[in-house]
């Protein structure tokens, strides 16, 4: 993979034009994958855009250590998608425990994005009066399967904030939002998307932890690669079931047999294993990537999507 690098921009344009998204809002999740090869730990901050329940990286960074990240980290990612996109084209951030803070919290209320992040039950939180709570007294009197979502005008890091409760049986889910509280439950569940991209890209299916690498710039080429290939096996599962009414089992239970991702992806295996038959199937699968035609480089060692792909083209 020397000799190239792929540019951020053109990377995060290709995947929201291959989803289809166009002008409208984006919901969007932020998480922090990390793993260890030998003594080297690998950990990066990645921002997704949650598209069907299905969560797709658009921009990522590599943190120069271990554990959690900080806020400038966090602000610097976002900053990246806010350079091409407005702030109003974010649906929603969404976030676990680790992505609170005061500056953080500020820093998302001033540029009107509204999030739904996570908190823990002990977290202090300022009721209308003034008077400093634990979050938890809130959970009182609720059962398993109970919610209460309609916390408002309290205060947390400075900010106007509302809360959303929901017990468990193993604990309780408390999700913070500058929105209407009312949504935040509902909305938070597709957090769970990010967690599912990153079992994908690591163990089912990519076994991206089994890479040897250790440079971060070529670790970044190869997993903007294996996004497209994730990205490649969720269109041609949807064009499989739309298209070709091969739709995945349902079981008993409710749930698919397998994901949209590996019925699209055994389906490539099955097309490219030998390369002269179903050749219409194959070109309807490459437009499934909206690539642009393709434009002039900047630099030499910019390569553009339509340049790594064309050597598949038939």
């Amino acid at each position: 993979m020397s000799g190239f690098i792929i540019d951020e921009v053109d990377f995060a344009s290709f995947m929201i034009r291959s989803l289809g998204i166009g002008d409208n809002p984006f919901l969007l999740a932020m998480d922090r994958t990390n793993w260890k090869f030998g003594i080297f730990n690998i950990n990066i901050l990645v921002l997704s855009v949650v598209h069907n329940g299905i969560s797709f990286p658009l921009y990522w960074s590599f943190l120069p250590k271990q554990g959690n990240s900080n806020t400038d980290e966090r602000i610097q990612l976002i900053d990246k998608f806010l350079a091409h996109y407005r702030s109003n084209m974010i649906e929603g951030l969404l976030g676990d425990r680790e992505f609170i803070g005061k500056k953080w919290f500020r820093f998302l209320v001033n540029q009107d994005i509204n999030f739904y992040i996570r908190i823990k039950k002990d977290t202090l939180i300022y009721e209308q009066k003034g008077k400093p709570v634990k979050v938890e007294r809130y959970l009182d009197g609720l059962k398993v399967g109970e919610s209460k979502t309609q916390i408002s005008n309290r205060k947390l890091y400075g900010q106007k904030i509302g809360f959303a409760i929901l017990k468990t049986a193993d604990g309780e889910v408390i999700i913070a939002t500058n929105d209407y509280p009312s949504h935040a439950l509902a909305i938070y569940r597709y957090r769970w998307s990010i967690e599912c991209l990153f079992g994908q890209m690591k163990t089912r299916g990519f076994n991206l932890e089994d890479t040897h690498l250790k440079c971060t710039t070529r670790l970044s080429q190869l997993l903007a690669l294996v996004t497209i290939a994730l990205l490649w096996s969720y269109l041609t599962g949807v064009w499989r079931e739309e298209n070709k009414n091969e739709k995945a089992y349902i079981k008993n239970h409710g749930y698919r047999e397998f994901s949209i991702f590996r019925h699209g992806l055994d389906y490539l295996v099955q097309i490219f294993v030998n390369a002269w038959t179903k050749t219409d199937d194959k070109r309807n699968c490459f437009k499934l990537l909206k690539i642009k035609k393709k434009a002039k480089a900047k630099t030499k060692q910019h390569i553009h999507l339509r340049d790594i792909m064309a050597n598949l083209e038939i």
